[in-house]
């Protein structure tokens, strides 16, 4: 019975890691760039990210349920800058932004403190922590902080490996863009564009019927 603990991990951190975020998209352009071997630091990073926020949400789940509840603007201010990033990437050609030349001279972490830092500062994800955790509780199984040590283990290695493999499939992904030798710039930044914006359109009308 422990061992479904790992699964529920690893099913829910799939589902979390799906959406295109900051670090997927790090992922795929870190891919394209140079090679998947080379964002694995990144991977490793965000998937150690993404459990110390699933372990916040576990351990806080009723206070900061509360919290976001009473502090609508967080929710809010979440699905804008979704949707500002979208516009972004969609019109970035058209208007002739160009970060790239940006982000060179800046002095870079290293990639395993970026991927950590991309997953751990996402407040999207943490309020998907604290539904999907209310959700397993009250219609799979019992979890809490309080569980024993080897649920724990297990459910937090299931979202380690569950993060870990879903951005390795980005990584994957964006290698075969790249190979395509395709405009595979510009069919990412449409990609990435349409992803944001369905995020924070999806992101909105749920705030908004609730």
């Amino acid at each position: 019975m422990s061992i479904l603990y790992f699964f529920i991990g690893f099913l829910s951190a799939i589902i979390a890691a799906i959406p295109p975020g900051a670090a997927n998209i790090y992922v795929v352009n870190t891919s394209i760039k140079d090679t998947v071997y080379k964002a694995m630091g990144i991977i490793l990073g965000a998937a150690i990210g993404e459990v110390i926020l699933s372990y916040i949400a576990l351990h806080f789940s009723m206070t900061l349920n509360t919290y976001f509840k009473e502090n609508a603007w967080i929710q809010i201010t979440v699905f804008i800058l979704f949707f500002l990033a979208g516009l972004f990437f969609l019109l970035r050609k058209k208007l002739k932004l160009n970060i790239d030349n940006l982000s060179e001279i800046k002095v870079k972490p290293s990639k395993l403190i970026t991927g950590f830092l991309l997953a751990f500062l996402n407040p999207p994800v943490l309020i998907f922590w604290l539904l999907a955790f209310a959700l397993i509780h009250k219609h799979i199984l019992m979890v809490t902080d309080m569980s024993p040590w080897i649920v724990l283990l297990l459910l937090f290695a299931g979202i380690f490996f569950g993060k870990l493999s879903t951005l390795y499939g980005y990584g994957r992904w964006g290698k075969q863009i790249d190979d395509s030798k395709k405009d595979s710039k510009n069919q990412l930044d449409l990609f990435i564009g349409i992803a944001l914006l369905i995020v924070s359109i999806i992101q909105g009308i749920r705030f908004f019927i609730e």
